[in-house]
């Protein structure tokens, strides 16, 4: 599925604060900023609302977005197949061959493609596959990945993670021949 819509879009700049308690709880508070705002007027936010709370700020992020304004827009329509639901997650395990650290993205609601038979499996990416094909495609968003993390990252593994609706292996059937006796058992 595509990205975006030919939906109408907003774009701009939002900040996120995190903040951890003396329990070790986090809380984040998210809020769209200017684009021109300067790094002094954030660091001014920060003082402002880091004095405001008993607990500690811990993070910042300023980044830019891009949001569908209309999810209800025919544009914007979805799948109903195997993975339908963001309850199942297929996620792409990515590994700093320099640090060690691993980093994980996940994809909601997967499609089917990208997974063996068995539904669980995913599958491994081919850069040399089909166009259309579960291996191509996962090979396109890992090369990407891989791209906008910089250097030294590198793909380690897929896994799929929920607890959504499961693709199965349809089971054999078989009608039963003749009638069962009248004792237990038979």
């Amino acid at each position: 599925m595509p990205p975006f819509s030919a939906a109408p879009r907003r774009t701009g700049t939002a900040g996120a604060w995190q903040f951890r308690d003396f329990t070790g709880r986090a809380y984040s508070s998210s809020f769209d900023v200017s684009a021109a705002a300067t790094p002094a007027e954030l660091d001014a936010v920060n003082v402002g609302i880091g004095n405001m709370s008993n607990s500690r700020l811990m993070e910042r992020r300023i980044t830019d977005f891009q949001v569908q304004i209309n999810p209800a827009n025919p544009l914007n329509t979805t799948f109903d197949e195997a993975y339908a639901t963001i309850d199942d997650v297929l996620f792409l395990v990515f590994q700093n061959n320099i640090t060690g650290e691993p980093r994980y993205v996940g994809v909601p609601a997967p499609d089917a493609i990208f997974f063996a038979p068995d539904g669980e499996t995913v599958i491994a990416p081919d850069a040399a596959g089909a166009a259309g094909s579960g291996g191509l495609l996962l090979s396109q968003a890992i090369t990407a990945l891989e791209t906008a993390m910089g250097a030294g990252w590198v793909y380690a593994r897929g896994y799929k993670q929920g607890i959504g609706r499961r693709q199965r292996q349809p089971l054999p059937l078989a009608e039963p021949t003749g009638n069962p006796g009248d004792a237990p058992g038979l």
